[in-house]
């Protein structure tokens, strides 16, 4: 229907979300295992299980086949030992001292979800995107099916047309706004619920700029409008929250918001990429103009957790190996570049593993396979 999850990764990431566990084999015999709310598994053999991006080649990924997982081979038995005679342990002289009170300790707050890698197409390839709760494979296949419907209602006219939903993606900027809204593009055009046009993309500085104060909410009307006539069906506004500075701009944008997701003659859609506060002020102004069904969180790359994962990716991207020393040093870096802002988002960690990688290059770092060994003189 969409184009995603026909292959066996694919699917096996949908089922992940409803609870399964899976294991491939790809043609070239390496085992893989997904577990509900784990990150992909590469079976190494002595060194059992290890977390790895899965593969992006599409032969591999179509040529998949569900098996059982292997199991880890016994470690051979040890000889035993004669027993020792046992001497009877010195005594002290015994004093009497009273007990410490024991420290109640605090309880621990719950683990949040761990990050997980969906494979989304982006134009003609297939790109790695980290998700934390949701997967993007869920939230892109549920816009899919309701856009496909709506699409579907103009071309009969035995139906009343459907406007189509106003997309939010929530989290700080530059995490992965523009790599999912490509993804849902290429999604649409393959259910042809969309023309097979690029994107186009704003920021909320620049559109509130063109029409300060409350000019700002018909300004956002005619930039959706004239970028959804021109073939270009998706309009992404990225940092939203500059579209509303005060109240009076947010009055106004809201009540632009409410028309433009009760337009059942528009045939493009508006994506607003924002933080929790823009999410909340929209929300509060439109009633029920912004579903929940159609926000989308995206990753928090204060996480450390979230960035592991994208150094994982950009690694295999890129034809790189990290060692474990290399890969901690790049996770607190890319954190503190992050806290200290720096460089946010995935551009920290996009940034720093560039870096590295081309040190080891530059250094002659390879491994066997001749990738790119990143270590720590690397950093």
């Amino acid at each position: 229907m969409t184009g995603i999850g026909r292959d066996a990764f694919s699917d096996a990431e949908h089922q992940a979300t409803q609870g399964w566990q899976t294991t491939l084999v790809t043609p070239d015999g390496v085992s893989w295992l997904l577990n509900p709310g784990g990150p992909w598994l590469r079976w190494a053999g002595p060194n059992g299980w290890l977390p790895t991006p899965p593969p992006m080649d599409p032969g591999m990924r179509m040529g998949a086949r569900r098996v059982q997982p292997p199991q880890p081979q016994a470690p051979p038995p040890q000889p035993m030992r004669p027993p020792q005679p046992m001497r009877p342990p010195p005594t002290a002289p015994q004093t009497q001292f009273a007990a410490p009170p024991v420290a109640q300790r605090p309880p621990m707050p719950p683990p949040g979800p761990r990050p997980m890698i969906t494979q989304v197409k982006y134009n003609q390839s297939l790109r790695s995107f980290v998700s934390v709760g949701e997967t993007a494979w869920a939230f892109l296949d549920r816009v899919v099916r309701v856009v496909k419907w709506t699409s579907d209602a103009r071309k009969d006219k035995q139906r009343e047309n459907q406007p189509n939903p106003v997309i939010v993606l929530v989290g700080e900027p530059h995490s992965g706004q523009r790599l999912l809204t490509g993804a849902l593009r290429r999604a649409l055009a393959e259910a042809e619920a969309i023309a097979d046009e690029q994107y186009s993309q704003d920021t909320g500085a620049r559109v509130y700029q063109l029409d300060p104060g409350p000019g700002v909410g018909a300004r956002l009307k005619r930039m959706f409008d004239g970028e959804c006539v021109t073939g270009k069906k998706i309009y992404l506004v990225r940092e939203a929250d500059d579209l509303i500075p005060d109240d009076a701009a947010r009055d106004a944008v809201c009540a632009t918001l409410t028309r433009i997701a009760s337009d059942r003659d528009a045939t493009g859609m508006l994506v607003l990429a924002g933080t929790e506060k823009f999410l909340a002020a929209i929300k509060a102004g439109t009633s029920a103009a912004i579903s929940d069904s159609f926000v989308y969180r995206m990753p928090s790359f204060g996480q450390p957790a979230v960035r592991a994962t994208l150094l994982d990716v950009l690694a295999q991207e890129g034809g790189a190996v990290l060692t474990p020393a290399a890969r901690a040093r790049l996770v607190d870096y890319t954190g503190a570049c992050h806290a200290a802002g720096v460089v946010t988002g995935a551009d920290a960690v996009v940034s720093a593993m560039e870096h590295a990688i081309r040190a080891a290059v530059v250094r002659g770092s390879m491994d066997f396979q001749q990738h790119a060994l990143v270590d720590l003189p690397d950093l």
